[in-house]
């Protein structure tokens, strides 16, 4: 009886290994493409938060002028 129990355990784990493991590649693929996104968006914010600095800057120096 013990042996069947293992046996049936060992092979539960072997059925259960593939899509655990497809399961641990899906969740890299989706965090990476949520990196490279996070990333694009922080470009652009930068981009913009550049772009408002150098207008606030100019409009500062227009009313000093």
């Amino acid at each position: 009886m013990a042996e069947q129990v293992k046996q049936a355990a060992s092979d539960v784990a072997d059925n259960l290994r593939e899509p655990a493991q497809q399961a641990v590649e899906s969740v890299k693929s989706t965090a990476s493409d949520a990196a490279s996104t996070v990333t694009e968006q922080g470009r652009s914010a930068a981009e913009d938060v550049k772009g408002r600095a150098t207008e606030a800057k100019e409009n500062v120096q227009g009313r000093t002028s």
